[in-house]
């Protein structure tokens, strides 16, 4: 399943280390207004209810850091039981996702 907002989970990871972040730079990275950007801020927080502060002349920045899953650490993890590890950013079943996945794929783990 290809994640449905690439361009927010793009900005959660550029947020993730809770640091500040410049609106401009993160605006430039993702290819897109400042506007468009204040647009993404606000679904972050709405879709994954997040709290993100911004203030003019910082930026934006998460209130608390977050540790995204990494799927190549949890493949190295679980080399010798599988090689396919799977980390969505939404999904609304992961049962669902591994029933529907290949099962010359198994074992498999999905996030």
């Amino acid at each position: 399943m290809a994640d449905p907002q690439p361009e927010l989970s793009a900005l959660l990871r550029a947020l993730a280390d809770g640091d500040w972040h410049s609106g401009e730079q993160l605006a430039m990275r993702a290819g897109c207004s400042r506007a468009a950007l204040a647009k993404r801020v606000a679904r972050l927080k709405r879709d994954y209810a997040l709290d993100i502060a911004a203030t003019a002349g910082r930026g934006y920045r998460l209130a608390e850091p977050l540790d995204p899953l990494d799927a190549e650490a949890m493949r190295d993890a679980l080399r010798a039981r599988t090689d396919t590890v799977t980390v969505l950013d939404t999904v609304d079943s992961t049962n669902r996702w591994l029933l529907d996945a290949p099962p010359s794929a198994d074992p498999q783990v999905c996030t």
